[in-house]
């Protein structure tokens, strides 16, 4: 292994083995996607999950090892019933070819409850806050990110019934607005920011993939740059986190955050507004939903980095003493935020 590598392994706070593991999860996501039958994207999502486990699990705290728990019992029961419908269709005589519309049966709507489950959409959405309350930064990225690439692109292929999927989108957004309201942690609060976006994704997703594609990659840049923020500041309580911010971080926070939001001219302003444009004419009730679950989430952000100002203001120490300067240009992400929006429209 070159030194290159090593130091940033160390880096990132992973062994060796941790980064062997985390390669076997992002092959698993490769199966997945190139699968052309259910068994094998059953199959993808079993890699991805065992080899995520290891990583997430960190430093094998009490609080990752309960965290680690949550999140198999989950995935293993949507695994589950995404292979329960397989069969299912394939006994029935259904086909199992992935790019061939299934028939909306029973076992067709197991298949979705199972996806459901492993993305963290609702109804479906209750280990997701729990789970992200007792990892690490940089496995709260991994979890808000890259273990959703599998589940939700395979809505792609299940798009027999979009009325059911379009409202359950609609639903996740309010649920994930409303839950993040009443959160006093900042990484619960973080889950149920992801349940919104997620049902943000399937929505667009139900339009067609480019959507889908679009704005899971908004909301990747959105949450890669607030993640590495809050990894690389290393605090998890909020009071502890705040009073820890120079100015600087603090702006940077308040930047990442906001784009989170949907606010303009971010980047995921523009997929908000794409979905919702695509989404009205076909199903005007349900984009109702959407904007409804974007204005409360846009409440819990707004009053995230307002609590980060007061505590921060209080604390005396927004002066940045610190040798170690910051990895992150507050103009360089500005403008990093509205061109993705602004080319993906293009």
């Amino acid at each position: 292994m070159s030194s290159g590598l090593k130091s940033l392994l160390k880096r990132v706070n992973l062994s060796p083995i941790e980064f062997l593991f985390l390669v076997i999860s992002i092959f698993g996501i490769i199966i997945c996607l190139s699968s052309p039958h259910w068994f094998g994207v059953w199959f993808g999502l079993e890699l991805n999950l065992i080899g995520f486990i290891p990583v997430m699990a960190g430093q094998r705290s009490s609080s990752e090892i309960e965290s680690c728990v949550k999140y198999f019992l989950a995935q293993g029961v949507g695994s589950g019933l995404l292979m329960l419908g397989a069969v299912g269709m394939w006994i029935t005589g259904s086909v199992v070819e992935v790019l061939t519309p299934p028939n909306c049966n029973w076992f067709w709507t197991v298949m979705v409850i199972g996806l459901l489950l492993k993305l963290g959409v609702a109804p479906f959405h209750f280990w997701v806050p729990g789970t992200m309350a007792g990892i690490s930064w940089m496995a709260c990225l991994l979890l808000s990110s890259v273990q959703k690439i599998g589940p939700l692109f395979c809505f792609s292929y299940i798009l027999s019934n979009k009325w059911a999927l379009v409202w359950v989108g609609g639903l996740s957004a309010l649920v994930g607005g409303v839950g993040g309201c009443f959160q006093t942690r900042l990484r619960p609060l973080l889950g149920y920011s992801s349940i919104s976006h997620m049902g943000w994704c399937v929505g667009a997703m139900v339009e067609s993939i480019n959507y889908g594609a679009y704005y899971f990659l908004l909301y990747l840049v959105s949450i890669l740059g607030l993640f590495v923020l809050l990894w690389e500041v290393g605090a998890y309580g909020m009071s502890a986190l705040f009073s820890s911010l120079s100015i600087r971080k603090w702006l940077l926070l308040s930047l990442f955050v906001l784009s989170l939001s949907g606010l303009p001219p971010f980047a995921v302003f523009f997929g908000k507004v794409g979905t919702i444009m695509a989404l009205v004419m076909e199903f005007p009730g349900a984009a109702t939903l959407y904007v409804a679950g974007s204005a409360v989430s846009l409440y819990f952000y707004v009053k995230l980095i307002f609590l980060s100002w007061v505590v921060g203001m209080g604390s005396g120490k927004w002066k940045d003493k610190s040798s170690k300067k910051s990895n992150f240009s507050v103009p360089c992400f500005l403008g990093l935020c509205i061109l993705s929006g602004f080319v993906g429209l293009w």
